[in-house]
């Protein structure tokens, strides 16, 4: 949090720092072990900024920012890659476990050439 809470370029004071949705959206690259935000889903950066700013004051604190992460760090978008989100997509969209589907990918992959 603190690697990118700024203010005029300088770091800050944790109690006073506070990070901008696009500052939130480098966090959010840094747990999502992404290199862009383009590389998120969709609305993941607005979505998850909305409900991390709390006080809805335009921008997260750090204790917004640590009761969001309690709450979210076990998510789909923070935990795994976008070929696994895919997969369990389309495992919900079908209606197949998420156990089953993962067990296919891997079958798939042993022989999939290409």
């Amino acid at each position: 949090f603190g690697r990118f809470a700024r203010q005029d370029g300088q770091q800050i004071d944790l109690g006073e720092a506070e990070l901008s949705m696009k500052d939130f959206g480098q966090v959010l690259c840094v747990l999502c072990e992404v290199k862009d935000v383009k590389e998120l889903r969709g609305d993941f950066v607005r979505t998850a900024f909305k409900a991390a700013d709390a006080d809805g004051g335009g921008s997260v604190d750090v204790e917004e920012f640590v009761r969001w992460y309690s709450a979210f760090s076990f998510s789909e978008e923070v935990c795994l890659n976008s070929r696994q989100q895919d997969t369990r997509t389309i495992a919900r969209d079908l209606g197949i476990d998420v156990v089953d589907i993962e067990r296919y990918r891997r079958a798939f992959d042993r022989f999939d050439s290409d």
